[in-house]
């Protein structure tokens, strides 16, 4: 199960833009402020994952036909941070950013957690869709900056 905020291919307003306004630095706090939130989360749940995925996809026949994935980076966001046991490899943020900064196809990008259902134990318990609820008010940073919400 994942919980994620999800930036489309056509998101309206500029979003885009939005994300590659601040620049690299600017792009990696706004990630790193996502981690932050979700520090809790993951004491509460720990095993759950921080994630940042980009998705490239493509329809051959139409909206109508089943969907093909043509690219896809899924990140564990301890990766681009650093966090406890899990260094930060610098690379992965400038990779990232380089795809939103000259985004020229359909790309599209989600931000959240994971919930390995064998993994995360607290997943299972009644009071799962908590979990889920702190997931993406962890995301309000990236929401915000996309111009979302006010």
């Amino acid at each position: 199960m994942r919980a994620l905020a999800i930036l489309p291919n056509k998101a309206k307003g500029g979003a885009w833009g939005q994300l590659k306004a601040p620049g690299q630095d600017g792009f990696r706090n706004l990630v790193e402020e996502v981690l932050k939130n979700m520090r809790p989360l993951l004491a509460k749940c720990p095993g759950a994952e921080p994630r940042l995925s980009i998705y490239q996809r493509h329809w051959p026949k139409g909206r109508r036909g089943p969907v093909m994935l043509d690219a896809k980076i899924d990140l564990n966001l301890r990766v681009i941070c650093g966090d406890g046991k899990i260094k930060r490899q610098p690379e992965w943020i400038a990779a990232v950013f380089d795809l939103v900064k000259n985004k020229k196809s359909n790309i599209e990008m989600a931000i959240g957690a994971a919930f390995p259902y064998g993994d995360c134990e607290a997943i299972r318990e009644p009071d799962a869709l908590d979990l889920v609820a702190a997931a993406w008010r962890a995301c309000k940073p990236f929401i915000e900056e996309l111009g979302a919400v006010p």
